[in-house]
């Protein structure tokens, strides 16, 4: 089990494994050597891919819990039947499992807002989009039960038509913005505040 301490220092099996600089080295500069080195020195079994994998959960997980989060959600619509429809995901993990929301999800390290909203939409709802206008900002304080997040909202146009749900999303559909169910999150009011006080709907 790796474990680290508020310092970011790793450790493994309560032996030092690295330090934050090490840490940079692996992950940004792809220095596989030193990843190597460390696997050696606190006899790793599981391979270099697999410490890897349990070094960038570790580090995820303290990132999450002790700092703010950056997040990005995407407001996308379209006129179906005369009517203004917004495009949702059914969440297929926790929490909110199988409630719907606006697709979207974490900034991963080294990633701009606007490549991660393109990634989190690609990945959930098959749509390939592109971010046209920030709309919001959502920061209120217990808004996400995982710990501190900020969301960036984005307007986005729609480059392709075929929506299905993939990745954490269980299903992705548009729905007419007068029959709202109600949403994981503060998705509910965002898409108020957005649509009243910006649009005017």
């Amino acid at each position: 089990m790796i474990m680290f301490e508020s310092k970011l220092i790793f450790y493994y099996n309560d032996k030092p494994a690295m330090d934050e600089n090490t840490w940079y080295a692996i992950y940004f500069k792809h220095d596989l050597s030193a990843l190597s080195s460390i696997s050696s020195r606190i006899g790793y079994r599981g391979g270099v891919d697999s410490l890897l994998e349990e070094l960038k959960n570790a580090f995820y997980m303290f990132i999450r819990k002790w700092n703010i989060q950056l997040t990005v959600d995407a407001v996308v619509c379209k006129k179906i039947d005369g009517k203004t429809n917004i495009l949702l995901i059914k969440r297929k993990n926790e929490p909110y499992r199988g409630s719907y929301a606006l697709p979207g999800g974490f900034v991963e390290f080294g990633e701009t807002v606007e490549n991660a909203i393109v990634r989190e939409v690609k990945e959930e709802t098959n749509l390939v989009v592109a971010p046209k206008k920030v709309m919001y900002v959502a920061s209120k304080i217990g808004r996400d039960p995982r710990g501190h997040t900020v969301s960036i909202i984005y307007l986005c146009d729609a480059l392709t038509e075929d929506v299905k749900g993939g990745d954490d999303a269980s299903e992705a559909v548009y729905v007419a913005i007068d029959k709202l169910p109600g949403l994981a999150f503060d998705h509910n009011e965002i898409i108020d505040k957005i649509f009243t006080d910006i649009f005017n709907v």
